[in-house]
């Protein structure tokens, strides 16, 4: 027996390995959503930017990984349909947090000398930005994800005699 054969061998049953996936899942996200939220605090703070390259450049592998996964394997939510409304709601979600946060730091960091017309028209405009690109992102990845739903759906299964 070979040194890391012992780590290749699977000692649960089908219901406990759902239950370990299901807990891995769980696990992911919340470690996924509170590095989302430790990286706004810091920002919203004013944390030197350096400070958060190594949580940005994980959290961003980790996001392209879960996003082309998804996308290739014609996945788009277990939740959520991928349509036009959808879309549109997460573009709107998007543009509101950011417009949100950039209106939360002017205010922390006291940048309120040039006055709160400009402070809201620039975070206006930038949620308004995030929105469009938001939207466009989704629209665009929710094509991709329907196309090759559709293609794996044409192809004849492994199983099935030809």
């Amino acid at each position: 027996m070979k040194l890391f054969d012992v780590f290749r061998k699977n000692n649960l049953d089908e219901m406990q390995e759902q239950k370990l996936l299901h807990i891995e899942k769980n696990g992911f996200w919340i470690l996924y959503f509170l590095l989302a939220v430790e990286m706004v605090i810091k920002c919203v703070l004013g944390a030197p930017k350096n400070s958060l390259l190594g949580e940005f450049i994980c959290f961003m592998a980790v996001s392209v990984y879960m996003l082309f996964m998804c996308v290739k394997n014609g996945i788009w939510d277990r939740h959520l349909k991928g349509d036009a409304k959808t879309n549109l709601l997460l573009g709107l979600l998007a543009g509101g947090i950011v417009t949100a946060l950039n209106v939360l730091v002017y205010v922390i960091r006291a940048e309120r000398t040039v006055g709160w017309l400009p402070i809201l028209l620039l975070s206006a405009a930038a949620g308004f930005l995030t929105f469009f690109i938001t939207f466009s992102l989704t629209s665009i990845l929710v094509f991709f994800c329907k196309r090759t739903e559709e293609r794996l759906e044409k192809e004849p299964e492994e199983d099935e005699e030809i």
